[in-house]
C-alpha cells in the first residue's frame, strides 16, 4: 500500500504538474497575444501622431513662407514709398519770399544760378513789356525831376515818351 500511495502521489503530482504546465503555457500565450495587440495599438497611435505632426510641420512651413513673402512685399512697397517721397522732396524748391533767391545745397543763389546748377541751362537776358514800361515811366519821371531841379527845358522827357517796347513784327505771308 505504501507503494500504491506513493504511486498515487506521484500520479497526482505529475498530473498537477502537467495541468500546471499546460495552464502556464496558455497564460503565457495569452500574455504574448495581449502584448502583441498592445504593441500594434501603440504603433498605430504613433503612426497617427506622426502623421499629425507632419501635417503641423507642413502648415508651419507654409505659414513661414507666406510671412516671408508678405515681408518682402511690404519691404518693397516701403522702399517704393521712400523713393517716391524722396522724388517729391527733390521736386520742391525753396524760394525766399523777400529776395526771390533759391536755396541750393544750404546756400541761397539766384534763380539763374539754380537753373544752371540743377539743369545745366544757359541764359540770355531780355526785358519784359511790363518791366520796359516801368523803366520808361521811371526815366520820364527822372527827366521831369531833373528839369525842375536844374531848370532845363520843359520837354526833357519828350525823348522817352516815344520809347516803346520792341516787339518783333510778324512777317506777311
Amino acid at each position: 500500500m505504501v507503494v500504491f500511495s506513493l504511486l498515487a502521489g506521484f500520479v497526482l503530482a505529475t498530473g498537477t504538474a502537467v495541468i500546471s504546465a499546460v495552464a502556464t503555457r496558455d497564460v503565457t500565450r495569452t500574455l504574448h497575444q495581449t502584448a502583441a495587440e498592445l504593441e500594434q495599438h501603440e504603433l498605430a497611435g504613433l503612426a497617427t501622431d506622426s502623421a499629425a505632426a507632419e501635417k503641423r510641420a507642413e502648415l508651419s512651413q507654409t505659414i513661414v513662407a507666406v510671412m516671408a513673402i508678405a515681408a518682402c512685399v511690404l519691404s518693397g512697397a516701403g522702399a517704393l514709398l521712400l523713393i517716391r517721397w524722396k522724388k517729391e522732396l527733390d521736386t520742391l524748391v525753396t524760394v525766399c519770399a523777400w529776395t526771390r533767391r533759391v536755396k541750393l545745397n544750404d546756400s541761397w543763389v539766384t534763380f539763374e544760378e539754380y537753373l544752371q546748377a540743377r539743369f545745366n541751362l544757359q541764359f540770355t537776358h531780355g526785358i519784359s513789356e511790363e518791366a520796359a514800361e516801368k523803366l520808361r515811366q521811371e526815366m520820364i519821371e527822372l527827366a521831369e525831376a531833373d528839369s525842375l531841379r536844374f531848370g532845363s527845358r520843359s520837354d526833357s522827357a519828350a525823348p522817352f515818351e516815344d520809347l516803346a517796347v520792341h516787339q518783333p513784327q510778324a512777317k506777311a505771308a
